[in-house]
């Protein structure tokens, strides 16, 4: 199991945390199937592709897509795909950890959230995102690496109700994006030692 120091928590997410954020991060993902996803997902080990493999999977299954990443003391903003979502605010999305939040039920073990967002004051940054609008229902998934929770997927059909998923299938992607996260660490650190003792 791969125990994340500071320092490799703040590399993996480091980008969304300075609030820049990928030009392609609004755009629309070229659609990936569900074994071509479970796939490369598998051979993924690049953080930024695990991200897009995630919103090119589930932007063509819901209308939008929030990737966060999660520090110590909040979730931020990583990637996003669907229509009406606000740029500015994705670099700058930030929803602590110190007050009550389906974010906040995620870090203490709940598997995923299906339904309304509730109407709590740590959610309206991300409903200023989603341009105002809140969901009929939504799904929030976890992304954990060694047990503990390292990013989040949120996604929602704007005012559909979120019927028919196959939420085994959904889990298991966000399964292996948190392999794929541990693997890229991995790496990271091998080349870092080898740089150290080159």
């Amino acid at each position: 199991m791969v125990t994340l120091s500071d320092e490799e928590r703040a590399a993996l997410f480091g980008a969304a945390q300075a609030g820049v954020v990928a030009s392609a991060a609004l755009e629309e993902p070229a659609e990936v199937g569900f074994d071509q996803a479970v796939e490369r997902l598998e051979g993924a080990a690049d953080r930024d592709e695990v991200g897009q493999l995630l919103l090119a999977f589930f932007g063509h299954h819901f209308d939008r897509v929030v990737l966060l990443g999660v520090r110590r003391e909040a979730t931020t903003g990583w990637l996003a795909t669907g229509e009406g979502l606000d740029r500015r605010r994705l670099e700058t999305l930030s929803i602590p950890f110190d007050r009550p939040s389906i974010f906040l039920n995620l870090r203490q073990g709940s598997a995923f959230h299906l339904g309304p967002l509730p109407p709590l004051p740590a959610h309206r940054p991300l409903v200023a995102l989603l341009g105002g609008d809140q969901p009929r229902e939504c799904l929030l998934l976890p992304v954990r690496l060694g047990g503990r929770l390292v990013a989040a997927l949120y996604a929602d059909r704007g005012g559909d109700r979120l019927a028919g998923l196959d939420l085994e299938s959904l889990r298991r992607l966000t399964e292996l994006a948190g392999a794929a996260l541990e693997r890229a660490i991995l790496l990271k650190r091998r080349e870092k030692s080898g740089s150290a003792g080159g």
